[in-house]
């Protein structure tokens, strides 16, 4: 407990970053063996070894303090993939005027780690789309689509547990949601642009192969795509992708 405290302090107390691309995987290896298990436990992230024993807590928390004429609120959110072996952290930073009319500056930090503890890599600029996470995972956690909110509109980055980057579309004015198939081998992102129709992308990361089709095609049923590249509105089909490429 006391080590997950001293971890989420060190977020929480970084100094702004500007920049808005990923940082590289870290060097240093923080705090437990090889196999643990990353859990979410009410307002924590929670690594246990292969013996149970809890090595690593990262608290999920809200904060607000005075600063001059400001107010500053933190807040950090998190998640881990289906399989418990990769968990991510999002730590917003917004300074506030002291009425909190007018957001003077805000800072978005998105960390990645892995089954030993250690961040594995952090995406400065990362944030929730309108409907859903910043991550989203396949079922292994070894692909992983983040959002990041920069100057110019959204971006959506696919890439490894590694952080290495297999495909990105970037220029979206407003993000809605971002899924992957459970094999990882497909990517379904609803986005818009003001005052234009909403657009379903479809996209094999692995291959760039990509089908945009407009929302309201799913009026009547619900967006999905299968394992083999077929996309459905409920049952009906509405395209079918060349060849199912293996996962990146």
């Amino acid at each position: 407990m006391i080590r997950g405290f001293l971890l989420w302090s060190l977020l929480a107390s970084a100094p702004p970053v500007q920049a808005q691309e990923a940082a590289p995987p870290a060097q240093e290896a923080a705090a437990a063996e090889e196999g643990g298990l990353w859990s979410r436990q009410g307002s924590s992230l929670v690594l246990r070894d292969s013996s149970g024993t809890v090595v690593n807590e990262i608290p999920l928390r809200t904060s607000e303090e005075l600063m001059g004429s400001g107010l500053r609120m933190s807040r950090t959110t998190g998640n881990v993939s289906e399989n418990g072996r990769f968990a991510w952290t999002l730590h917003k930073t917004t300074v506030w005027n002291l009425s909190k009319t007018k957001a003077l500056r805000e800072d978005r930090t998105l960390r990645f780690f892995g089954t030993s503890g250690r961040e594995l890599w952090s995406q400065p600029g990362a944030d929730a789309p309108a409907q859903g996470e910043p991550v989203a995972m396949n079922a292994t956690g070894e692909t992983v689509a983040v959002s990041v909110l920069g100057p110019g509109g959204w971006k959506v980055s696919v890439r490894s547990f590694l952080g290495t980057p297999v495909w990105e579309l970037d220029g979206l004015q407003n993000l809605s949601s971002v899924s992957l198939t459970p094999e990882g081998a497909y990517a379904l992102i609803r986005w818009s642009e003001t005052d234009k129709s909403a657009t379903h992308t479809f996209v094999a990361p692995a291959t760039g192969e990509r089908k945009d089709i407009p929302s309201d095609e799913f009026v009547l049923g619900a967006a999905r795509i299968s394992a083999d590249g077929k996309v459905f509105a409920g049952l009906r089909l509405l395209h079918e992708f060349k060849k199912a490429p293996v996962k990146p």
